[in-house]
């Protein structure tokens, strides 16, 4: 029972000190409410500025880049942060393990190389239909032989950026590649 008499929109860019909320009502049901409220505007807030501060670093590099977020959150926050997230200008990864298929390296080791991982794929390709692969890759020759797979993204979370523009160059040359994921 408490009646906003100011309310801003999520993904609004606000001065520091600027009200942004206000409401009205009986005092004991604001008293139950405004802690709470407090504490979710705050890690919301947090998280949009965090991520609108990385894109606005990256972006002045490379207007192109796309920068997405883990799915890895506190439980039972998923839609808050989802919404901070986009808020903030990103969009998270994946929100749950059945959008994508996701191969590490302690996966496809089983097979025992690349190469046998890329003959998997290819027999898989049929029952995998329009879900989006993403491999991880411990090397850039390695990202080399998985871009021949036709998978969607190669995770290269461990690289430095020379190995990371070392790779580009390479795979720039071909009409079709594999986004890299860092």
């Amino acid at each position: 029972s408490i009646r906003p008499t100011l309310f801003t929109p999520s993904g609004e860019t606000l001065e520091k000190g600027v009200k942004f909320l206000e409401g009205e009502g009986l005092s004991k049901n604001i008293h139950l409410l405004w802690r709470s409220a407090e504490n979710l505007i705050s890690y919301s807030s947090g998280i949009a500025t965090a991520v609108r501060h990385l894109l606005d670093i990256v972006r002045s590099v490379n207007p192109e880049v796309i920068v997405t977020t883990t799915r890895k959150i506190f439980p039972y926050t998923r839609k808050i942060v989802a919404k901070a997230v986009q808020s903030g200008g990103s969009c998270i990864h994946r929100l749950g393990l059945s959008e994508t298929i996701y191969i590490f390296e302690n996966h496809y080791c089983f097979l025992g190389n690349v190469e046998n991982l890329k003959k998997r794929l290819k027999e898989q390709y049929a029952l995998i239909g329009d879900k989006t692969i993403t491999i991880e890759v411990k090397t850039p020759e390695q990202a080399l032989q998985i871009a021949e797979t036709n998978v969607n993204f190669i995770q290269c979370s461990s690289f430095t950026p020379d190995q990371i523009r070392w790779l580009k160059t390479k795979l720039s040359s071909e009409p079709c590649y594999p986004v890299i994921d860092v």
